[in-house]
């Protein structure tokens, strides 16, 4: 993705390179089914244009107390660990699924034995 975006604007990829990291870090990933963002700090991304509008979730906010607030992210890094082992058993299962196909595209070959190979005095230890 970060790729992609900075191949579009070859000439301006300094300025490119900010967005197409903070979208990276924004996306939900496939193997976590998490957007990186979250596994990080434990709630979704409050986006520039939610507050511009405000948004339902900013007006929530605004309206909390600072101990309402804090309590409130307490609990979320509490289902931070929660969030965590569900994106790490996300990344076992796709690795067991990647695995089984692998197995089943591999033919094992068998070696040929050899037969009446004399060993060196030399060879032995």
């Amino acid at each position: 993705m970060i790729k992609r975006k900075i191949d579009e604007q070859l000439r301006r990829w300094h300025t490119t390179l900010n967005e197409a990291l903070w979208a990276y870090w924004m996306a939900c990933h496939g193997a976590t089914k998490v957007s990186p963002y979250q596994l990080v700090y434990g709630h979704e991304v409050v986006l520039p244009w939610e507050w511009k509008t405000g948004s339902r979730r900013v007006t929530f906010q605004d309206q909390l107390t600072t101990d309402e607030y804090s309590a409130l992210m307490k609990d979320g890094l509490e289902d931070l660990a929660n969030h965590r082992l569900n994106a790490l058993t996300n990344v076992e299962a796709n690795k067991a699924r990647v695995a089984r196909w692998y197995d089943k595209k591999v033919k094992v070959k068998a070696k040929p034995r050899r037969s009446g190979v004399e060993i060196d005095s030399a060879d032995r230890v």
